[in-house]
């Protein structure tokens, strides 16, 4: 191969209301077959939710050759008003 990419389609929706806190977060993982991570390719949070999916596409070119696992880790949280 003469590129590897990781391309996705990405719509963040969150029914967080604040601009200023990340509560819930995703992140975009790189890792070797033994589960170490090699690189955090992206984090999104409700701080980037949109109306509209956008494509999101990375060079994993520097893998090539290696076996890898790509991780999507999202992890949803709340603060309740008092």
């Amino acid at each position: 191969a003469t590129s590897a990419n990781l391309s996705f389609w990405l719509k963040v929706v969150s029914s967080e209301t604040t601009t200023t806190q990340a509560y819930d977060t995703l992140q975009v993982q790189i890792r070797n077959s033994s589960g170490t991570v090699l690189a955090t390719l992206a984090s999104y949070s409700n701080l980037n939710k949109g109306s509209t999916y956008i494509n999101k596409t990375f060079d994993l070119s520097s893998y090539k050759g290696q076996s890898i696992r790509i991780y999507f880790l999202g992890v949803e949280g709340s603060v309740t008003a008092q």
